[in-house]
């Protein structure tokens, strides 16, 4: 398990982030959903922000760890097509069992080219 984290900082550390320091995104969700609608995608581990850009139907892509390493919830379960079921702009990626975040992080980079 160290090694996948070790693994997952060294990618997302390669990574370009955007970050508003004139916002205070703990305050309300109201900012954050103005900001998602003001982008052209969203990438974003399990979390709020998945269910919020998936509910905006913003163009979004989930990553998701490997699957034993957690349980996952069932708006998720679609994963392993590619679709989710309960948000059709969300494209999940999971991590495979043998893989690093490497390749799935290589997944996020071409769909944000294509954009």
């Amino acid at each position: 398990a160290t090694s996948d984290r070790e693994g997952f900082r060294e990618a997302y550390e390669k990574l370009e982030l955007f970050n508003d320091p004139d916002r205070d995104l703990t305050a309300t969700i109201l900012p954050i959903a103005e900001q998602m609608k003001a982008l052209d995608a969203v990438v974003t581990v399990d979390a709020p922000l998945a269910h919020l850009a998936g509910s905006l139907g913003i163009p979004t892509m989930l990553l998701l760890p490997k699957p034993r390493s957690f349980f996952r919830p069932w708006q998720w379960e679609s994963a392993k097509s590619g679709k989710c079921k309960a948000y059709p702009s969300i494209t999940p990626v999971l991590q495979q069992p043998d893989e690093t975040w490497e390749p799935a992080l290589a997944k996020v980079q071409n769909w944000l080219k294509a954009l």
